[in-house]
């Protein structure tokens, strides 16, 4: 018995070492990061075609073919070059660029060009204007679906009244794309993108919804207060703060990391 308290005590002990060095190492980066509350992308980098780095959840049900609208609060403080889809919605929970357009549609920071701005990408890999966006600046980002048209919106205010130069910007797209096929929502580095190309941010208080302020009908909400439901591929992506640092530990402490594949929140 003894032994085994040793063993846990240890156990503890190692545990909180790793949240402090991992904490440590991205303050020494100069990466800002928040305990709670948000998804956090920190320090994410180009995957090289192998590395995934999301996080991904089920939505209650598939979103409806008509209209709805995606609210979500973004910030970013670095970036190197940046091409992120720091959000999609899409079919499957297979990495984003995994699957085929007609199957997507996401909010894209960066691009090609790896300028710091906004924009979204629709069924045919078409892409809008981009809307310039600044580090350290607290953005509100509207994305609003109807049968013909996609329009992202970005907002200097909570209360997203006041629209930051170059907003909106609109996408065409057809009365058939996107008919009951979007099933997951997801936060996502690059999987395709080469090293050099980094960024940290965080994103809080999704909400997809249908309808307006009288006749509203929340579709999903999450404000990243809990783990539950989501699955975490890689390091440097986490919901609520809940990193999961990917490196070689003992055997005794194999079970804080089975795969690179983390359900959160399962209690």
């Amino acid at each position: 018995i003894m032994m085994m308290k040793l063993a846990m005590t240890t156990k503890t002990i190692m545990t909180s070492i790793i949240v402090i060095l991992f904490i440590a190492g991205s303050i020494a980066t100069g990466n800002s990061i928040s305990p709670s509350k948000q998804v956090i992308f920190n320090n994410v980098a180009g995957g090289g075609t192998v590395q995934e780095e999301r996080v991904f959840k089920p939505l209650p049900s598939a979103l409806p073919s008509g209209s709805w609208t995606a609210d979500f609060d973004y910030k970013f403080t670095a970036s190197n070059i940046p091409s992120f889809l720091i959000f999609v919605l899409s079919t499957t929970s297979e990495d984003p660029q995994s699957q085929t357009h007609p199957n997507l549609v996401y909010v894209e920071h960066g691009g090609f060009s790896g300028a710091d701005a906004l924009d979204v990408e629709g069924p045919l890999g078409t892409i809008s204007t981009p809307i310039p966006i600044s580090p350290n600046v607290q953005y509100y980002v509207e994305l609003d679906k109807t049968p013909t048209l996609l329009t992202l919106s970005v907002f200097s205010d909570p209360a997203r009244t006041i629209e930051v130069p170059g907003s909106p910007q609109t996408l065409a797209i057809l009365t058939t794309d996107y008919s009951n096929n979007l099933n997951y929502i997801q936060h996502d580095g690059c999987l395709q993108c080469g090293s050099a190309r980094t960024f940290t941010a965080q994103i809080d208080n999704t909400k997809i919804y249908a309808g307006t302020d009288g006749s509203k009908q929340i579709l999903f909400e999450d404000d990243y207060s809990s783990g539950v439901g989501w699955t975490q591929i890689g390091s440097s992506v986490a919901v609520n703060g809940s990193f999961i640092p990917q490196m070689p530990l003992p055997p005794i402490y194999e079970g804080l990391q089975s795969s690179n594949r983390t359900t959160l929140g399962t209690k």
